[in-house]
């Protein structure tokens, strides 16, 4: 996400809970990083040098109208 995004949330008023977040950031399949400027700190980790390819490694595919998954997906929901 931006930077620039805006959180909130009440305080986590618990001595024994640890409080808990997920975030799932959902790209379309064909979506590249751009060439110039390169990628920020945030999602410029991800990028491959000299590539704008956005690799499923860190993006994996998640579903697809053909049915395709990236194979961590696809065997991580074959186990259920």
């Amino acid at each position: 996400h931006h930077g620039d995004t805006w959180h909130g949330s009440g305080p986590n008023q618990s001595d024994a809970r640890h409080r808990r977040a997920l975030a799932v950031h959902l790209l379309q399949r064909d979506v590249t990083f751009r060439a110039e400027p390169r990628p920020d700190y945030i999602y410029g980790r991800y990028a491959v040098h000299g590539s704008t390819a956005v690799g499923e490694t860190w993006f994996p595919v998640t579903y697809s109208p053909e049915g395709y998954r990236s194979p961590s997906i696809a065997d991580a929901c074959s186990e259920v």
